[in-house]
């Protein structure tokens, strides 16, 4: 992941010794559709992943994708400020990057 042409932007950088450092994985996944259709395909059910990371990169190339995230109960104990939140609709276009923990988040 060195090699590749972005790093973690300041606000995921501890900011003191205190902060919890960010945690990535080694590997990159990448991910390829194509829909014939003229209407949005509509993906994977609600899930969330088994990571041990911090949480993955999407950067939407081409087309665009609209995810759908919720909060799971273990992110809303650490944040009560959550527990207000049913679900929020990001919509990804070409060059777009969304940083999400997917083991924290429920997504579609």
């Amino acid at each position: 992941l060195d090699r590749l042409p972005f790093h973690a932007p300041p606000f995921l950088k501890p900011s003191s010794p205190r902060t919890q450092t960010v945690n990535h994985s080694k590997a990159a996944w990448i991910f390829f559709g194509k829909n014939p259709l003229s209407q949005p395909l509509k993906g994977r059910a609600e899930h969330t992943d088994a990571i041990e990371h911090s949480g993955t990169w999407h950067i939407q190339l081409h087309g665009s994708k609209i995810w759908t995230l919720r909060p799971t109960a273990e992110l809303i104990k650490k944040n009560k400020a959550l527990k207000s939140i049913e679900r929020i609709r990001v919509h990804c276009k070409p060059g777009d990057v969304l940083c999400v923990n997917t083991r924290l988040w429920w997504h579609q």
